[in-house]
């Protein structure tokens, strides 16, 4: 592995990353928010595995009663940041 492109891509996400849904909000309620609720709405089963969750934007559109695990690959991002259902 490049450590050089490594420490490039660290230093890139420890800067986006505080504003990260700011930069893409036009995008998430114009586009990504209707295709989320597409397809989530296909999603079937009561349990389900979601990698990536990052900072929870699918969270909303679960199924109910699913049984839902997800990870995320930064143990940075405090809990009480990521979105949880209401």
């Amino acid at each position: 592995m490049d450590s050089h492109n490594t420490e490039k891509t660290r230093r890139r996400y420890e800067r986006i990353a505080p504003v990260y849904d700011l930069m893409e909000g036009v995008a998430e309620h114009r586009v990504m928010r209707g295709w989320r609720e597409r397809l989530w709405s296909m999603v079937d089963g009561e349990r389900i595995l979601e990698v990536g969750v990052g900072t929870g934007k699918n969270i909303t559109f679960y199924p109910p009663r699913a049984e839902v695990l997800g990870s995320r690959s930064d143990p940075r991002i405090p809990r009480d940041q990521a979105r949880s259902p209401t």
